[in-house]
């Protein structure tokens, strides 16, 4: 079985960007700006893959999902 989710995050909606960031991902995230911290390390469902799409040419930056979420 697969499951393929994408969707748009933005700042000024409620909620964060990064929070939303480190659950999709089952990842540890900090947020510089804000200070928060979160923590989806042991989430239950399995991720199998992640990856971050971007046009050719990007910045090595842009491929760093924590950095890229802040």
């Amino acid at each position: 079985m697969y499951h393929f989710h994408a969707s748009y995050i933005s700042r000024s909606s409620e909620g964060s960007a990064c929070a939303h960031a480190a659950y999709i991902s089952a990842s540890r995230i900090h947020d510089d700006r804000t200070g928060d911290t979160w923590d989806y390390t042991k989430k239950k469902r399995e991720v199998l893959h992640t990856t971050i799409l971007a046009p050719e040419g990007s910045p090595e930056w842009v491929f760093d999902g924590e950095t890229l979420v802040r």
